[in-house]
């Protein structure tokens, strides 16, 4: 089993924190799971790092509780309107011929150095939208012949203060950062399939108390967008306009919200419920199924215009050829996908579905609410098939491309019978040759290796 990772996704109602490792088949294994209140958070903005240490501390608890695995380091999510996507581009010669991982690597840390990043910010993605290889378009050049790299990068970039206080929030628990993930983005990983992330879609998470949206065409985020307005939003109007308290308002939007149209739920016509007041000294009283659809209806409308408002002041529209795709708690609402596609019109629209990986007792990976977390999780794990520079500037992939010449080190270093020297720390060859030169020179050679 491989070293366990710890993934932290803050939202804005609940902190949700995973543990999950790999086999060695490369199987992915839940160990813990734990979930608590969100306290010191505002608009994806931290205003109390105490507050939001104690959540945090909480919910990574919740997770340990079932492992004995020492984790002190974790992959946490991050939204608001302090996070931006912008463009760079590198060029390179390559060396050798023949691209590798350090020419990827080499070209993509052009591209971050030639951006014109605002001091105040930091990336935390760089994703590559396409290559060349002397003027030839590809998607990944990885172990093909040509004497220069080029590449057009997307880049995400996020307030450093704000990082900053987030990495102090951490480090209030024992952990620091390993990585930083835009949540739109995570959830597009566990939400979106390779072909609506390749043709271009554009991803809408609508969770308790934002909209996170991103663009992404090339499997690269175009452009990200952050809405301060959430299902928690149908709640308050169901407590204000039913005249209810906010925990009776939760259960009936959870027992009985709907975007069926009348005439295709009979349950509405008729149907009335009795709820209690919104004062402990109120008496209950009854409503209709029908106002708490139009209550319902109205606010979810508002949140999906505003989210077609934002689409169409990117001026990416033209990259969105496979839809809309919906993920968050709100896709449990009874006929959202119609209603959206109402909305939206000129695109398809469909609920995100995540690949159940593997039977567990922590994560329900049908649950649209936990795209965010699952994405989480496979980044992690580098279940990502993507070259990127992360948060650290490291290069991620999991392409399934093996780097030719880093395989042919590997071949040479297996056909040559080599030990340490237990004395000198050395290189000692057995079947020494007889040319004491070109023994030497093998010898300088091979050092530079380690």
């Amino acid at each position: 089993m491989n070293i366990p990772k710890l993934s932290i996704d803050i939202g804005s109602s609940t902190i949700n924190t995973i543990i999950a490792t790999t086999d060695d088949s490369g199987d992915i294994k839940v160990l813990g799971r734990g979930v608590a209140q969100t306290q010191g958070i505002k608009n994806g903005e931290v205003v109390n790092i105490d507050y939001l240490s104690e959540s945090i501390n909480s919910a990574v608890r919740g997770a340990k509780a079932k492992t004995n695995e020492k984790i002190d380091k974790a992959v946490v999510s991050v939204s608001g309107s302090y996070i931006k996507t912008m463009r760079g581009s590198g060029t390179i010669i390559v060396q050798t011929g023949q691209v590798n991982n350090k020419d990827i690597k080499k070209v993509l840390d052009v591209a971050h150095h030639n951006a014109n990043i605002i001091p105040e910010y930091v990336m935390i993605h760089l994703l590559p939208i396409r290559y060349k290889i002397d003027d030839i378009e590809m998607e990944t050049p990885l172990n093909m012949t040509g004497s220069r790299l080029e590449v057009d990068a997307s880049i995400i970039v996020a307030k450093k203060s704000v990082l900053m206080n987030i990495e102090n929030s951490l480090k209030n628990c024992g952990l620091s950062v390993e990585n930083y993930v835009l949540s739109s983005y995570a959830s597009s990983l566990s939400s979106a399939t390779k072909e609506q992330k390749s043709n271009g879609c554009c991803l809408i998470d609508i969770g308790a108390g934002s909209i996170d949206m991103v663009i992404i065409h090339n499997n690269a985020v175009l452009y990200n967008m952050f809405l301060p307005i959430g299902s928690n939003h149908i709640t308050t109007d169901l407590s204000e306009m039913l005249n209810t308290h906010q925990v009776a308002a939760e259960m009936v939007k959870n027992q009985y919200a709907t975007l069926l149209p009348y005439d295709e739920d009979s349950n509405i016509k008729d149907g009335e419920i009795e709820i209690p007041g919104s004062k402990t000294s109120d008496e209950s009283h009854t409503v209709t199924k029908k106002h708490i659809q139009m209550i319902v209806h109205a606010r979810v409308e508002e949140m999906l215009i505003l989210a077609k408002q934002q689409i169409s002041k990117s001026e990416m529209g033209r990259y969105i050829k496979s839809g809309i795709v919906l993920s968050g708690g709100i896709c449990k609402i009874e006929g959202i996908v119609n209603f959206a596609k109402k909305v939206f019109e000129l695109y398809d629209v469909n609920v995100g579905k995540t690949n159940k990986i593997i039977d567990n007792e922590f994560i329900d990976f049908n649950d649209s609410a936990n795209a965010t977390l699952i994405g989480l999780l496979y980044y992690s794990l580098n279940k990502t098939y993507i070259f990127e520079l992360d948060s650290k500037k490291e290069l991620k992939s999991n392409s399934g491309k093996t780097d030719k010449l880093e395989m042919q080190k590997i071949q040479k270093l297996e056909n040559v019978n080599l030990s340490k020297s237990n004395n000198h720390g050395d290189i000692s060859i057995k079947n020494k040759p007889k040319n004491d030169k070109l023994t030497n020179k093998f010898k300088s050679v091979v050092k530079g290796w380690w």
